[in-house]
Order: C-alpha cells, then structure tokens, then sequence
C-alpha cells in the first residue's frame, strides 16, 4: 500500500543505488558459453559483499549496504558474459546452475519482491546505451527486457545530458531519495552503456514506537567516546533471540512480510566476530531460533547516507576478469570485433530510522515476533555499534544490509 505522505517524515528511509558503468577495450571475436542460477536467494553474495565492504572502510564510518540491488545488477550484466569471465561473475554471486535458470528465478523474486503486502517494495531496471559507441546484441537486449523489465534508453555519453537522464531515472524510482547516483567523472569517452537496479521500500513499523517515551541517550562510538542520540523505547513481547556473543530482536513492518533484524553484539564483542558469523547457514539457524520474548528495548534514532565503488570488493571476492579491458569477455553483450568490461559499480544507499516506520531506496549502477508469571525483561539498550538486516520475509530477499557505528 502507498502509505500517507504526511507521515513521510516521520518514517525509517533506506535507500540505496547501484549502477554498473561499462566501457569499450580493444576488438575481440566471440566465443562459446559456459552455464549455471543462484544459491541461497544471494544471500551469500550479500553476506560477502557487506564483509569486504566493511574490512575495506574505515571502522568509524557507517556501511549500509543492498545486496539484492546489486545482485539483480550483475546478475542482468552477466547475461552479457562468456567463458572464465562468465564463471567468475556467476562464482561471486553464488550462481550454480544454467544462466536462464538464474533469469527465472531472479524474475520469480522480483515479482514476489513487488507483491510484497502491507509496504511498498519497489524495484526497476534500466540499460542506458549508446549504440553509437558500442551495439549491443539483439538477444542481450531482449532477455534484459523479458527476465528484468528492464527499460532500454538511447543516449549519448558525449553529452552531459546523459548522466542528467541517469540521475533522473535514479530519482523518479527513488521517489527523490537518490536524486544522483553519477557525477560528471563516472562517464568518459570510453563509457558505453550504465545498467541500473533500484531497489525502493516504504513501511510502517507493525507496532510503532512511542514519540513520548524517546528519550537522550548515550551511544559509544567504536573509539570509546560516547555521542547523544534520541533513543526510542519500546517494553513489550517481541522476537528475541540469544546467539554466541550477540543478541537480537526482530521489529516487522505492517503485515510482517518485510522485517528488520537488529544484532547487537554482547559488551566486549566487536563487529567484525559478528561478521565472521554472518553465514547462510548461520542466518537460517537464528531466523528459526527466534522466540517471543519480554523485551526492554531502546533503538537509537539515525539516518546515514553511504556511497561505495565496489570494483575492490567484487575483485577481492574473485571477480576479477569482468574489469580487465585485456581479458574481460562479454561477447554475448556485444557484436562481433568490439570488445568491453566493467568500469564503475557504485552502489548509494540512504537510511532515517524513526518511530513511525522506514523507507529505503536502492540503485546499483553498472557502467558498462501465553500468560505466565511476571519475568525480569530482556533488556536490549542499543547504545553501541551494531548491524542491521532488512529482509523480505517472503521471498527471504535480503534488502539491505548495514554496520551502524555512528548514527
């Protein structure tokens, strides 16, 4: 449902963008194809790509990232893909079986992502091209359009119009959130076409917090210095869980299809040992593991911007040919004797936490919760670093991801 504009402020937003920026290398002639879909609804992916994210920034710095927006990115792009560079894209992204598998099931979730009750969950592709420089093939083009609705828009990137047309599509499906997402030095005359995902949620939280009972409070930065926050306060059931040296509550959106996991790591602890156990498996066991709890909770009220090239990361994580103009095969993106790679992948998110709800965006950019005896609650006060999940329950997509050290 589309929720009042009035209360808009009032409203968590998160948002985040991811393009991919292609651009040309020397002329090349194409060759065969290996194959292979996803593991784990890219979850792995996700859990991975926000770890290198996190040992790559400083640790004072906050790190919000949208696995499932970059993701449906790369995974569009891999389309374009053959032999090792193909293998390495589809390794990273925890793909194991035939390419078209993979675009079924990426379709299967972007429907479900869309159908999602109770919130608005929106998410939208788009290639900007510029023939001119580099024709695309035909069958790249169509299968972007069938598997991803992906909008298919001619520009040229000789004009500053080009990165105005980019920002603006980041914009309208960020309902003004991400009003930019490029700048003039993420194009230059070796770009031929940017490949957006936006991912987009708006929701109210399934039991408000109450203005009156937000309070000052303190929060310790990893530093040891402490910062004044307002901190919304919540005594009541909730889903609870106790892990090995973390705890966390699970805080649902208006039907509960769309949740947001805190995990705070216990006094002592940093979070980097809760990264380490930031796993598929692990994240199964402890979403199971939750039970209905008396909870003294108190959340600090925030809201971050972050803005991230990946290239490093997904280099690290084994993606490497997709970024070499010398190796980098994607001859099933481009015709015969022209050859490309990856030479931007930026992804922007945005995120406000408050007591009515959240709203978030992302766009990835690729260029190229009985009656008993009274029980002492469990007491919850997040007044240090912490990290943050954001999943669809349904799809058992995880939206956003985000390590908050200062908020």
């Amino acid at each position: 449902m589309n929720l009042p504009t009035r209360s808009k402020n009032r409203l968590t937003k998160l948002l985040a963008a991811t393009i991919l920026v292609l651009q040309t290398a020397l002329p090349h002639s194409a060759s065969a194809a290996p194959a292979a879909p996803k593991d784990d609804e890219g979850t792995t992916f996700g859990f991975r790509l926000f770890d290198k994210a996190c040992e790559k920034q400083s640790a004072k710095d906050n790190v919000l990232v949208s696995p499932t927006s970059a993701y449906f990115a790369l995974c569009m792009a891999a389309n374009g893909a053959d032999q090792q560079t193909l293998a390495q894209m589809l390794r990273v992204l925890g793909v194991h079986s035939a390419v078209s598998a993979m675009n079924t099931s990426n379709q299967t979730a972007m429907s479900a992502l869309k159908s999602t009750k109770g919130v608005t969950l929106e998410t939208a592709d788009a290639l900007f091209t510029d023939h001119d420089r580099m024709p695309l093939q035909t069958a790249f083009v169509e299968t972007c359009k069938q598997y991803y609705d992906a909008e298919v828009k001619s520009v040229h990137f000789s004009s500053p119009q080009a990165i105005e047309q980019i920002n603006k599509w980041s914009s309208e499906h960020t309902h003004g959130k991400i009003p930019t997402i490029l700048g003039e030095g993420d194009v230059n005359s070796g770009t031929f076409m940017v490949l957006l995902n936006s991912v987009y949620f708006k929701g109210f939280w399934q039991k408000k917090f109450d203005p009156t009972l937000t309070t000052p409070g303190q929060f310790t930065l990893p530093d040891g210095s402490t910062k004044r926050v307002s901190m919304m306060s919540r005594d009541e059931r909730m889903a609870y869980y106790d892990g090995r040296g973390f705890s966390a509550v699970e805080l649902p959106y208006g039907q509960g299809t769309v949740s947001m996991f805190i995990l705070l790591p216990a006094k002592g602890t940093s979070l980097a040992r809760l990264r380490e156990q930031l796993s598929p498996r692990n994240w199964d066991s402890w979403i199971t593991s939750f039970q209905d709890q008396h909870v003294d909770l108190r959340l600090p009220k925030f809201k971050i911007e972050f803005k991230r090239t990946l290239n490093d990361d997904l280099k690290a994580l084994g993606m490497l040919e997709a970024f070499d103009a010398d190796k980098a095969d994607f001859s099933k993106m481009l015709e015969s004797n022209h050859r490309g790679c990856l030479q931007e992948v930026i992804q922007k998110t945005y995120m406000d936490v408050n007591e009515e709800g959240t709203e978030a965006a992302a766009v990835t950019s690729v260029g190229f919760a009985a009656a008993m005896a009274p029980i002492k609650p469990k007491s919850f006060i997040v007044d240090h670093p912490f990290i943050l999940v954001l999943r669809d329950n349904v799809s058992k997509q995880i939206l956003f991801l985000g390590s908050i050290v200062n908020p």
